[in-house]
């Protein structure tokens, strides 16, 4: 299979794939809105360090940068992966049932743990965010929160579609430990 970069196409033209998809497209939307939201995250750090340069240590501050902006690539990557790999995998398993769905789980499990990170390193800076930029930061959390809560969604969809005992007793541990990374956001 030919891998198509999605991430090439404009906002229009992945809206229009979503929408013209024979199945929900949720993993994708949700690792792309994830990564909107760790850009936003991304540069409110930055613009912080760049008002309180005196004041931030600039070393650890732009360290945390390049942590959230490796996150940010992963997720676009996880954007890429779902809307190609996970979408043909999804339309091959509709004919072929003995298929696993284990590759939709494991991208699930990344995605969730990814926002996570994102979330970890945006509220272990939150006390030196810039004053102007505290709604804007407040509002990047908010995002990633609702990416972390569709994602264990689709993760709970996951387990409900695939019920097998062999899927639960791999994955249902998996989940209950992103929700429970979750509730200290919530």
């Amino acid at each position: 299979m030919e891998l198509k970069i999605i991430t090439e196409m404009t906002i229009r033209q992945f809206v229009a794939k979503v929408s013209n998809q024979q199945h929900a497209m949720s993993g994708a939307v949700i690792a792309v809105a994830a990564a909107q939201a760790a850009a936003l995250g991304e540069a409110c750090v930055q613009i912080s360090l760049d008002n309180q340069v005196d004041k931030l240590d600039w070393h650890g501050v732009s360290q945390r940068i390049a942590q959230i902006a490796e996150l940010k690539e992963e997720l676009i990557k996880c954007y890429d992966y779902e809307t190609n790999v996970i979408t043909d995998h999804l339309d091959y398993m509709a004919t072929d049932k003995s298929i696993s769905p284990q590759i939709v789980f494991e991208s699930a499990i990344h995605v969730g743990q990814l926002i996570l990170n994102v979330m970890q390193l945006l509220e272990e800076f939150r006390p030196d965010v810039f004053s102007d930029l505290k709604n804007d930061f407040d509002i990047t959390v908010k995002l990633l929160t609702g990416a972390a809560q569709s994602n264990a969604l689709l993760l709970n969809t996951y387990l409900q579609l695939w019920p097998d005992p062999t899927l639960v007793a791999e994955y249902e541990p998996q989940r209950a430990a992103l929700a429970q990374q979750l509730s200290r956001y919530v």
